[in-house]
């Protein structure tokens, strides 16, 4: 794992490639980081929260939260309440339905008081969102290879919502990439690389930086 995260990011050219603050993360914290990521995002998550603590993120907002009881990956809201137990930060976790958000709850165990739940439309609770957010992680909406448009057009709206929001220097991670028409990240990968952002990652995962 350690040869996984030891990189540095060159903010002129947007390579990433070792963050120097992963070594202010120990290893019990970024073995956790690894087990809740699983193997489709464990990378793209690492370079994530190394970014956030580069930049000394404070606010944390996820579009999705966890939805499934003992998931063997993609247990965000685990990685983000982790980091916030670590750095002080806020997270806040967005989702439309009920049972997603109890589920979420449950999973969190002794995490739970370092993220602060909306059950809501994401658009809705993002255009409402009256706080600089340093990181912005979108998975809020499940794509269908016999509707791509309908995904890919809802995360649109939300980086539309959040986007007078963004800090500078922060990131935008897209989720569900690697898929049939580039999966939810086709709209907003364009939206962000209109407007300068850099893609430091690209896998299953897209990681857009602004600095």
């Amino acid at each position: 794992m350690c040869s996984l995260v030891r990189m540095t990011l060159d903010t002129e050219t947007g390579d990433v490639g070792l963050v120097r603050a992963i070594k202010e993360f120990s290893p019990d914290f970024l073995n956790h980081i690894a087990d809740y990521a699983g193997d489709l995002r464990r990378e793209s998550l690492l370079i994530f929260l190394t970014l956030a603590k580069a930049i000394g993120a404070k606010t944390i907002v996820e579009t999705g939260t966890i939805r499934v009881k003992d998931a063997p990956d993609g247990q965000s809201t685990k990685v983000f309440a982790e980091y916030a137990r670590l750095t002080g930060a806020k997270v806040y976790s967005v989702d439309i339905t009920p049972e997603h958000i109890e589920t979420s709850k449950s999973e969190l165990g002794d995490l739970l008081p370092y993220v602060t739940y909306a059950c809501e439309d994401s658009v809705t609770w993002l255009s409402r969102f009256n706080a600089p957010i340093d990181m912005l992680y979108l998975d809020s909406y499940d794509f269908e290879v016999d509707n791509p448009t309908a995904s890919q057009q809802h995360e649109l709206a939300e980086i539309g919502a959040a986007y007078g929001k963004l800090s500078t220097p922060g990131a935008v991670l897209l989720d569900d990439c690697a898929l049939p028409f580039e999966g939810k990240g086709y709209l907003g990968t364009r939206f962000l690389q209109s407007r300068g952002w850099k893609m430091v990652f690209d896998g299953y995962q897209r990681l857009f930086i602004n600095f």
